[in-house]
């Protein structure tokens, strides 16, 4: 018995595009303008008379209106002039049925209704046409607000997927670089070694190995690929597997460099390089001999002395004949090597200043006896200092020989 009159509601609803109530309240608020304007024009007005006008036409003429859509729901222009068409004979009679309730409530002689001249038909008719054109243009207005939200909706759904889908991946890729850097740090007697590694973003562009080569001798190596992110993260997996295939075979840091350097040239895109430095620890002999492809100087602690490891040969990646040389320092027990990258000496706190070399060293030596509490304080200093913001990646080896 309800369903035929609700479904007559929500297409009465949908073609005004406010509530049923909403609609009254609007009607009610016409009546009122109304009976305003004749009192000032004309000095005298029926308000009961126009409330009960402006509800019966305007109610008539947005049902018959909404009972009418099919016939113009045509693309422009011929949904207006479709519109236009049915709007003229509807509004004669929303307007007609406006008079003839109004008369019959208030007992008003029905005779001039219809008078062309001074009748209420014509004259109701030319309102109820203006507010049918005035209401098609609001519909038009708010259908095609509702279309651009829908659109907007989706976009902004679109794009959280695709955020979401981003942030997986980075998630898996984060994963994957994890896995390919040593889970535990391998050891030989007499040596501790250990690394930080410090993401600025999901995914680093930096690389830390450490590989045992005899009882006595072992291998460690920090790179920084130049950039950050993605791009840098799969050129760090690159140069991983290109190192563990040559580093085996290959006991002279300078030779190990060149093959990467010729390996990285084939396959880098134009303006990559990867800074490195890598060092083959001799535990025997006390000598440390190593290369330093472009990368900052390795700072060595002795005691309360701080000697910057010499050396410096050119950039992997970039010039297939470039040169590289061993470099050779004889060590003694106690010392301290720290190599990091530029993420942890160039981190600069809210002011502009940087981390540096002074600060690294001094956060060393209050780092207590082992690698490990070395390392530790050291990241806990950098990241102090600027306040948990890293701009750049920033990794971290610390190799003690014991006393």
């Amino acid at each position: 018995m309800f369903q035929p009159l609700q479904n007559r509601l929500r297409a009465y609803e949908r073609y005004s595009g406010i509530t049923f109530f909403r609609s009254q309240l609007l009607l009610l608020a016409v009546a009122l303008s109304v009976s305003a304007i004749q009192w000032f024009l004309i000095d005298r007005a029926s308000l009961p008379s126009t409330l009960i006008y402006s509800f019966v036409a305007g109610n008539v003429l947005n049902v018959l209106l909404s009972l009418a859509v099919p016939f113009f729901s045509f693309a422009f222009p011929q949904d207006w002039i479709a519109f236009l068409a049915i709007l003229l004979p509807v509004s004669f009679i929303a307007s007609a049925a406006g008079g003839v309730i109004d008369r019959l409530i208030l007992r008003i002689p029905m005779a001039p209704l219809a008078d062309l001249r001074k009748g209420d038909i014509p004259y109701g008719a030319l309102i109820c046409f203006v507010i049918g054109v005035s209401m098609r243009v609001f519909a038009s207005v708010r259908a095609r607000l509702q279309a651009a939200n829908n659109q907007l909706a989706q976009q902004v759904q679109y794009g959280r997927q695709e955020l979401e889908t981003q942030a997986s991946d980075l998630r898996d890729a984060f994963e994957i670089q994890s896995s390919l850097l040593p889970r535990t740090i391998p050891q030989i007697a007499g040596v501790e070694i250990s690394c930080a590694w410090q993401p600025a973003r999901t995914v680093s562009g930096d690389y830390f190995d450490v590989l045992v080569l005899s009882d006595s001798r072992i291998a460690f190596c920090l790179a920084d690929v130049s950039g950050k992110g993605m791009s840098a993260a799969l050129i760090t997996a690159n140069l991983q597997a290109t190192l563990r295939a040559f580093a085996p075979d290959e006991s002279s840091p300078a030779r190990l460099c060149h093959r990467l350097n010729q390996a990285l040239c084939a396959s880098l895109p134009t303006g990559r390089f990867v800074t490195l430095v890598y060092g083959i620890l001799d535990r025997k002999r006390m000598t440390l001999t190593y290369e330093l492809a472009g990368h900052n100087a390795p700072l060595l602690l002795r005691g309360s002395e701080v000697i910057p490891l010499p050396g410096s040969g050119p950039v992997l990646g970039i010039l297939p004949g470039a040169v590289f040389s061993d470099q050779a320092f004889a060590l003694r027990p106690g010392d301290r090597i720290l190599i990091s990258t530029d993420g942890v000496t160039e981190a600069f706190n809210p002011t502009g200043e940087e981390f540096g070399d002074d600060r690294l060293v001094a956060a060393a030596l209050n780092g207590g006896d082992t690698a490990h509490s070395i390392r530790a304080e050291v990241m806990r200093a950098v990241s102090l200092f600027a306040e948990d913001h890293f701009h750049d990646d920033a990794s971290l080896l610390v190799v003690r020989l014991d006393q």
